[in-house]
């Protein structure tokens, strides 16, 4: 059975136009340096960092902050995310700035009766100031760029000041995002860019409220955004919006740096994120998986490799939903996931030629009773390597935006289970192990990762779209390991996804219809959708830099020569 409709709303929002996937661009070439980002506006204000001295640290910062004034509906100082940096010596490092669950946040935000009587609005996690967690970008930035930044930070800030002052081109996932807000776009318009209706591709769109919060940040630091007249505009904001947060919630946010997740995949190493992201883990049991198995020669995009890559992530997907939260506040069994034991299990549960019931996934561990998205990456000219990905979880995140600094804050409280049994924006079920509560960071797909040869080549990659993100990076890694494919190629090719529950094979919709029904006959039910999900990946070796942003959001990446 095939389902042929679109995504759900919010991979609609969040994920812009669709562009021809016909014939891939060749990769923008290098050597001194790339960045790739999801805006060439963005990836050029990064590259010109690392002309005037800087290391990827200090690119990877400047062109997270310019990504935020240009492509809203993804990103910004209101949300959060994740770092994953290989220094050049190959020393690791992983920053967490993920967003917590305001202090006065329960397991039944969304649930239970408010003074009225009566429960929350059934989109009260994903619409409104309930909807905000406490954003952790701006600290994140600071501290990771405080720890290994080489030029000031004044230095890295000031390109998007002068960017929201000026304005940047609006480019086709901009617009198109702001088209499908329908009613509420103008509204939207006049809080982000002072314009009486959403801009159209083209146009230049000025940040003009924003600029004075990012002058002040560049001048003051990061703090000037935690605590003062900023954060008195933004918590009067979600407050007035019927949430929860407090000047006490953003003064008290803490970045957090984790070990990382390391693993192996056909000699090279992988460097991933840990939990809270959900994405490290599940990308490296995939990856032990298929080490153990013939993957090239299936063949790229045929029906036995594409249902074996199914079988692989509903193993791990289930595995995420069972078992994943903030590992600050329930034990998160990686090492059992990620045991020889258990990757052998899934190898043996694979059957070739059909699908299982889903009650067939999922490790079956005790572990007790404890409980909108962009990506870039960066490599310097001496092989430091940057991959982050920064969030404000759907499309334009809550919609709520501080009236004066012009910032419009995330609806990450949604990533939690806000209503246990029910799905998220994304369709992602999970367990008590991602409840909400006071502090906590809520579960994320996020999948930031660096790749390094025994000869010292960086793959640096990672992705936008929700859930879509872990296999989209798995299959640009598969890509360009197994397939020898050029980073162009590697991000511009057809893809698949499948995530458990719901119990649907997603296709993009350049697979053929011959495997179509091949797969059907394995028992798959298909949905197939114009496109998802948006990667960008450097490949740093001796001949160079190679850099690829994904033509499905219309990005470009930036080489230094």
């Amino acid at each position: 059975m095939t389902v042929r409709a679109l995504r759900p709303a919010a991979l609609m929002v969040a994920l812009s136009a669709v562009l021809s996937l016909a014939a891939a661009p060749p990769p923008e070439l290098g050597r001194r340096g790339m960045v790739a980002g999801d805006h060439v506006v963005a990836s050029r204000v990064g590259r010109d960092i690392l002309g005037k001295g800087g290391n990827a640290v200090d690119a990877a910062v400047a062109t997270a902050l310019a990504q935020g004034v240009v492509q809203p509906a993804g990103s910004g100082i209101g949300g959060g995310g994740f770092a994953v940096y290989v220094a050049p010596d190959g020393a690791r490092h992983v920053l967490d700035f993920r967003e917590t669950a305001p202090a006065a946040a329960t397991q039944d935000l969304f649930v239970a009766p408010g003074p009225d009587g009566q429960p929350p609005a059934v989109d009260a996690s994903r619409i409104g100031g309930l909807a905000v967690a406490v954003p952790g970008e701006l600290r994140g930035l600071a501290a990771l760029h405080e720890a290994h930044g080489r030029l000031g930070w004044r230095a890295v800030v000031q390109p998007a000041v002068a960017l929201a002052r000026t304005g940047g081109p609006v480019e086709a996932h901009l617009a198109e995002s702001l088209h499908k807000l329908g009613a509420a776009g103008p509204g939207l318009a006049r809080a982000l860019f002072d314009l009486p209706a959403p801009p159209r591709q083209g146009e230049r769109a000025k940040r003009t409220s924003l600029s004075f919060s990012l002058d002040l940040v560049a001048r003051r630091g990061a703090e000037a955004f935690y605590t003062g007249a900023l954060a008195d505009d933004i918590v009067g904001a979600v407050q007035a919006a019927g949430g929860i947060m407090t000047a006490a919630d953003l003064a008290a946010y803490t970045p957090v740096a984790r070990a990382p997740i390391v693993g192996s995949y056909r000699g090279w190493q992988v460097v991933t994120m840990p939990p809270p992201s959900s994405g490290g883990v599940v990308l490296t049991q995939a990856l032990s998986v298929l080490e153990g198995l013939p993957v090239t020669a299936l063949g790229h995009n045929s029906a036995e490799y594409l249902h074996l890559l199914a079988e692989v992530s509903k193993h791990a997907f289930a595995d995420r939903a069972n078992h994943m939260g903030d590992p600050d506040r329930v034990a998160v069994p990686v090492d059992q996931m990620l045991a020889p034991e258990r990757i052998d299990e899934i190898r043996r549960s694979i059957v070739p030629m059909r699908t299982l019931p889903d009650s067939a996934y999922g490790t079956r561990l005790d572990i007790g009773k404890d409980g909108g998205t962009l990506h870039l990456s960066v490599v310097d000219a001496e092989g430091g390597a940057v991959a982050l990905t920064t969030t404000i979880n759907t499309g334009f995140g809550s919609r709520v935006v501080s009236p004066k600094g012009g910032v419009l804050l995330n609806n990450e409280m949604d990533d939690f289970v806000a209503r246990p049994g029910e799905p998220n924006a994304y369709g992602l079920v999970g367990s008590a192990a991602n409840a909400v509560a006071p502090g906590a960071r809520p579960l994320s797909s996020m999948t930031p990762t660096v790749l390094v040869s025994p000869e010292g080549e960086r793959i640096v990659v990672g992705a936008s779209g929700g859930p879509f993100i872990i296999s989209s990076t798995l299959q640009v890694i598969l890509n360009i390991i197994d397939f020898g494919m050029d980073p162009s190629t590697a991000v511009a090719a057809p893809r698949m996804h499948h995530q458990w529950a719901p119990a649907l094979l997603f296709l993009d919709a350049g697979i053929s219809p011959d495997t179509q029904r091949l797969l059907e006959a394995r028992g798959h039910t298909l949905k197939v959708m114009p496109f998802f999900s948006a990667v960008q990946v450097v490949h740093h070796s001796a001949d160079g830099d190679r850099g690829a942003s994904d033509p499905r959001k219309g990005g470009w990446p930036a080489g230094l020569n």
